[in-house]
């Protein structure tokens, strides 16, 4: 299924984040994309009407990260995404 292709992804994505953001001056350029990525993804579960899969949480940790931007702390960034958002987005694969 594409959304798991997507969820393998951004999980590849999130393991590699910490040891990237320490490397980039401009932190925006690895972070803007993971907010296109999660909307796109919060719209194929969406379509996937999957009563297990609970986007209400999905939003609140994707409004936890979107905080964490706007405060410029990309340590906390990198801690939610790592903790928070990759094992929500593990959960969800096995539901799916």
């Amino acid at each position: 299924m594409k959304i798991k292709v997507q969820i393998d992804e951004l999980v590849e994505k999130i393991d590699r984040l910490r040891l990237e953001l320490e490397q980039e001056a401009n932190k925006m350029n690895l972070v803007s994309p993971f907010v296109n990525q999660f909307a796109n993804l919060a719209f194929e579960a969406d379509k996937l009407d999957n009563p297990s899969l609970n986007i209400e949480e999905f939003n609140e940790k994707l409004s936890g990260l979107l905080s964490a931007v706007e405060l410029g702390d990309f340590d906390l960034f990198a801690d939610q995404m790592e903790f928070e958002m990759k094992p929500l987005l593990e959960h969800w694969k096995s539901l799916i």
